[in-house]
Parts: C-alpha cells; sequence; structure tokens
C-alpha cells in the first residue's frame, strides 16, 4: 500500500469525522443511518465519481486500483470507529464512580459509599431510551421487542463472535 493510499484514506476519514462532529452537534439525535451515510456511502459515492474521472482523464492522479485501496482502508478506519461509537455515547459505569470520587468533598470515597450513590436503574433506564429514540424495540403492553433493524445488528455481531471463535451471549 503506498504512501498516497494512506494519506488520502486518513484525510477522507478527517473529513467524515470532522462532518460527524458537526452533524452530532448540530443535531444531538442524530440516527447511526447518519452515522453509517458520513462514513461509508457518501466516501464510496465520492470515490466512484473520481473512479470514472479516472477512467475519463489520462492525467488523474490516482489508479482505480489505489481508488480501491483508499476505500477499504477508509472502510477499516470507518468501521472501527462506528463500532466503538455506541460505547462512547454510552453512559460508563466506571466513569461516573470516577466522577463520584472526584466531586467528592475529600476527594475519596469508600466503597459502601460509592455503592449507596450508584444506580443501575439510571443506566437501563439511559439504554432504554436510547434503543427507544434510535427504534431498535418496539414496545407493546408492558413489553418490548426488537425491530427488524435490531435483529440485523444481533445476528451480524452473532456471527461476528462466531469468525471470531467467542461464545454467544458471554463477555
Amino acid at each position: 500500500m503506498s504512501s498516497s493510499v494512506i494519506l488520502y484514506s486518513l484525510l477522507i476519514f478527517i473529513i467524515c469525522l470532522s462532518l460527524h462532529v458537526i452533524l452530532w452537534r448540530t443535531f444531538p439525535a442524530a440516527s447511526s443511518l447518519a452515522l453509517l451515510v458520513v462514513f461509508l456511502v457518501l466516501p464510496a459515492l465520492a470515490l466512484l465519481m473520481l473512479s470514472v474521472l479516472s477512467g475519463i482523464s489520462n492525467g488523474f492522479p490516482l489508479t482505480r486500483s489505489e481508488l480501491l485501496e483508499i476505500y477499504f482502508f477508509h472502510f477499516a478506519l470507518s468501521s472501527a470507529y462506528i463500532s466503538s461509537y455506541p460505547a462512547v455515547r454510552a453512559l460508563s459505569p466506571s466513569l461516573d464512580v470516577l466522577r463520584m470520587i472526584a466531586a467528592s468533598p475529600e476527594k475519596r470515597m469508600t466503597e459502601e459509599e460509592i455503592a449507596k450513590r450508584f444506580s443501575d436503574v439510571g443506566l437501563v433506564t439511559a439504554r432504554m431510551d436510547d434503543l427507544r429514540k434510535y427504534r431498535l424495540i418496539t414496545e407493546s403492553g408492558a413489553r418490548v421487542r426488537l425491530t427488524f433493524m435490531s435483529r440485523i445488528i444481533v445476528r451480524s455481531f452473532i456471527v461476528y463472535r462466531r469468525l471470531l471463535g467467542l461464545p454467544i451471549g458471554q463477555g
């Protein structure tokens, strides 16, 4: 892989990341679909247009195979970002404990004090709100069900875990 392929891939990723930050700041409720469009669809369309241009113009600096390499490297970077994005947005119990300790008057707390102030209910409620907002669950009465998209997500993670040889539903 040439250095120009790496540089162009990084440049595209940085542009997508910047666009995502702007979208997220402007529309905090922007869906995961927007994330996929920004990181995967728009770059694919742009590189496809460049591929057509490279076929028309003999002076174009990149070959079609280099454009494909650029997209695959960008795809790898974007996939890593997209897969880590929910964890970044999520409420972190460990981070909450650290914030509690930092906010305490003496900057230290006992395990009992932390346990009294820590609530798993807030964590679950926040995750359920996210699942509703992104339409990954539907509710009928007191029961929740997976939507079509969330079933696809769950199945893809099961396949991924099987490919890695990891047990389903554990760690």
